[in-house]
């Protein structure tokens, strides 16, 4: 808030389920949103899990007689009860990273979420969004990069080079950012470095879900993850990529 940087928060299953079981949790994800940051989902799907030996959230809509003996007893429910549970936060959800690439996870893409992004290495920083499919639904969809795959030099000189119409998104994770106070503190000065290019928060904005606040304004956000993890990002608007202003965001 300090910096005029509005964030989108990304939860998994479990963080939803501690922190709607706990009125003081709640009370505090209910002034980040009404603070003007977004609260957006992330998922453990049952494919990549298998491949990543990651743990599975256990929602998923491939069939249950197809899921994998590997997992016999992880199933919790199907993506519509996935967005039961993520929608008992505070505001809407229309953006999340899913990790959906992998076989039939293309499937659990919710049909309320319009954006998605991936990425982790350097040259995923800057982007454009495109249009994808999963499962048959359309989704926008942008790159970033992680935080600590470059220099903070490096991600500030790749933000002053975009060119309009592109997109500068950077990743991290809360177990990243506690690791050390020289890496909060680097967060922290890349979103002074933000502010000092936007001090307003004109480019660096959030919208609010519509078509229309997404066509015309780009966001970033922090995003959550299961565990004591958690993601940073920047999200997109829609149509920004069009647009004839430089877009400049922080992501994840």
């Amino acid at each position: 808030d300090e910096h005029q940087v509005k964030l989108t928060i990304d939860f998994t299953p479990p963080w939803v389920e501690m922190i709607v079981a706990a009125d003081p949790l709640l009370a505090s994800v209910t002034q980040w949103q009404e603070a003007g940051h977004e609260l957006g989902v992330h998922h453990h799907p049952c494919w990549v899990s298998q491949s990543r030996g990651t743990r599975w959230d256990g929602y998923t809509n491939t069939p249950q007689d197809q899921i994998s003996s590997d997992n016999p007893t992880g199933y919790i429910g199907d993506m519509d009860d996935y967005m039961e549970l993520m929608n008992q936060l505070p505001g809407s959800r229309t953006s999340g990273t899913l990790g959906i690439n992998y076989g039939q996870d293309v499937l659990d893409w919710p049909n309320d979420l319009l954006y998605s992004a991936e990425g982790h290495a350097f040259d995923e920083i800057v982007g454009r969004p495109q249009m994808v499919e999963y499962g048959g639904k359309s989704v926008w969809q942008m790159s970033h990069g992680l935080f600590w795959n470059a220099t903070p030099i490096q991600i500030q000189s790749a933000y002053e080079d975009a060119v309009s119409g592109d997109i500068v998104a950077v990743v991290t994770h809360v177990s990243n950012y506690e690791a050390s106070w020289a890496n909060a503190q680097d967060i922290k000065d890349y979103f002074a470095f933000l502010s000092s290019k936007d001090p307003v928060g004109a480019i660096i904005g959030h919208g609010d879900g519509s078509d229309e606040s997404y066509g015309s304004r780009a966001r970033d956000g922090i995003i959550g993850s299961s565990g004591s993890s958690a993601d940073l990002r920047a999200m997109w608007s829609t149509a920004s990529w069009r647009e004839t202003m430089k877009r400049r965001t922080m992501s994840h």
